[in-house]
């Protein structure tokens, strides 16, 4: 069932329901059908699940479907993080298509080496300066290792990708 926004002709304490294709009201049948103690999921029409919680009333259904999911049937690490998808019984996970993969990879790969350059620069000050202490010079050369282990990194080979232990 997908709900739509309605805007209601006179307002209550809201001016606006959602109902089905077929005319259900998510507040005043939905809702009670759905008060069952199983997980409530909502999904938009490519099937992505991007919501879900055992209290219906928490879920914003616009342009989406929703229904409830035996316990049994809720599959191990499962969050809405955008990575399960359901398949009209079941939840099963989310195939990422390998640009997706690529396009996270160089994220991660940016936001990695930004946060070794941000490392680095106030080490190699401190060095540049010589007065940097036995520890900056070792934190200095951890964290210029771990920058180029990072930057050689071939995204394209995502998601296998083995990502450097960033220094403590």
């Amino acid at each position: 069932r997908n709900f739509k926004k309605y805007h209601l002709e006179v307002p209550t304490f809201i001016d606006y329901t959602f109902r089905t294709e077929d005319g259900q009201d998510w507040y005043e049948t939905v809702l009670k059908e759905l008060d069952n103690g199983l997980l409530k999921i909502a999904f938009e029409s490519d099937s992505l699940i991007r919501t879900c919680g055992y209290d219906a009333t928490g879920l914003y259904p616009e342009n989406r479907s929703v229904t409830s999911i035996e316990e049994k049937d809720i599959p191990e690490g499962f969050t809405a993080n955008g990575e399960w998808m359901f398949d009209g019984e079941k939840i099963v996970p989310r195939i990422i298509p390998h640009e997706e993969s690529v396009a996270k990879a160089s994220e991660r790969k940016a936001y990695c080496i930004t946060v070794a350059t941000n490392a680095i620069n106030p080490l190699q000050d401190a060095v540049d300066l010589g007065i940097a202490t036995d520890e900056e010079k070792r934190q200095l050369l951890l964290w210029k290792r771990y920058r180029v282990e990072v930057n050689r990194i071939d995204v394209t080979k995502a998601p296998d990708i083995e990502w450097p232990e960033q220094p403590v």
